[in-house]
């Protein structure tokens, strides 16, 4: 019988981060097809055995690595401070998109290459799920940010799939980076 692990775990959690900044450091120089778990844990000073006891495979160690990401930017970006500075809720909105882009930009290379080893769109579906709560949770406290002229979920939804694309389009380095909050900024509130 197996034992239940538990998930926070020090142990567990330090493997867990250790092989994950391993990732992430390995994908900087080659493929994920190139990548052997092997090396992912010998760079994480960990057994191979150690891997499996956390991740089943590379796209789950990736996954992981993916949302750890989403979960960084979850940390930076919260309607509900901005607003707490006193901020309009253009200012918060303006902020938002501010905060995202310079994340994605500041981010570039080992986004780049997360991305290019996306086989899957997992960063592109985490991305998109913080993109989604994030803007509802900026509608709920700004009704007008988003156009009253289609249900509030399709306009949340609809511009979540937009930013989200458009980012991921613009992460690619052919604009600058207050030049793509300019444009999504006015794409969200010119209408």
């Amino acid at each position: 019988m197996k034992r239940q692990r538990n998930p926070n775990d020090p142990r567990i959690i330090r493997s867990r981060r250790d092989l994950a900044t391993a990732m992430e450091q390995l994908l900087q120089e080659k493929g994920i097809d190139s990548i052997t778990i092997q090396e992912i844990a010998d760079r994480a000073m960990v057994s191979k055995n150690t891997f499996y006891n956390n991740f089943k495979d590379k796209e789950e160690l990736l996954e992981y690595l993916f949302v750890r990401y989403v979960d960084r930017l979850y940390r930076v970006v919260n309607p509900d401070d901005l607003l707490a500075k006193g901020k309009t809720e253009a200012e918060v909105g303006r902020r938002f998109l501010e905060i995202a882009v310079h994340f994605f930009c500041e981010k570039e290379k080992e986004l780049k290459r997360a991305i290019e080893n996306d086989r899957f769109k997992k960063l592109y579906w985490c991305f998109l799920k913080f993109m989604t709560n994030a803007l509802r949770r900026t509608s709920e406290i700004n009704p007008n940010f988003l156009p009253q002229s289609l249900d509030r979920e399709v306009s949340i939804h609809f511009y979540a799939g937009a930013l989200t694309n458009i980012i991921f389009y613009l992460s690619k380095g052919t604009i600058s980076e207050q030049k793509m909050v300019d444009s999504l900024f006015d794409l969200v509130t010119k209408r």
